[in-house]
């Protein structure tokens, strides 16, 4: 009797322990921002932990640009961005807290369709660059929503960046 419940509390342990594991297999990060408004983000880092690449985008609000897959990551609580806006030419920073929804969000977007077929997606992860320091992050099942029905987007984070004074060498 006393050994059933030494096992029985073990497999309960382990179920529990299993159950916090949440970890999202595979993910899309991305970024865009305002048409005509060309942004170089320098720094993505999420958690103090991984870094998403940055880039050149001039293109568009809402869209999944220049995009990095990730694996087996735990959902990211925050997100650290550095970027140059060309016009004016200011360097901002900021730190966005994401949703505790994020998981659940990104576990379970529908599918979409693309010219009448289902089309089975995963989860895109999108940083916003708003046109005066604005940063908001999204979850969505697709990178954009051309030509496409059934895309949800997902609103995750929002913040205000601060500008930043460049360095001796002209750099944020």
């Amino acid at each position: 009797m006393v050994q059933s419940i030494k096992h029985l509390l073990i497999v309960t342990l382990l179920l529990s322990l299993m159950g916090c594991a949440t970890t999202i297999d595979y993910m899309v990060v991305g970024t865009g921002n305002h048409r005509d408004n060309k942004v170089h983000d320098g720094i993505i880092e999420f958690d103090n932990k991984w870094s998403a690449v940055g880039g050149i985008m001039t293109c568009c609000w809402e869209w999944a640009t220049g995009t990095q897959s990730v694996y087996d990551i735990p959902p990211p609580k925050s997100v650290y961005v550095k970027w140059l806006d060309y016009d004016p030419r200011v360097y901002y920073e900021a730190t966005v807290m994401l949703s505790d929804k994020l998981y659940d969000l990104a576990t379970n977007l529908p599918p979409y369709y693309r010219e009448g077929e289902t089309v089975n997606s995963h989860p895109y992860l999108i940083i916003g660059f708003g046109e005066n320091g604005e940063v908001v992050v999204w979850i969505s099942n697709s990178t954009r929503d051309g030509n496409i029905k059934g895309r949800v987007l997902h609103e995750v984070g929002r913040g205000q960046a601060t500008i930043i004074q460049p360095d001796e060498n002209g750099r944020g």
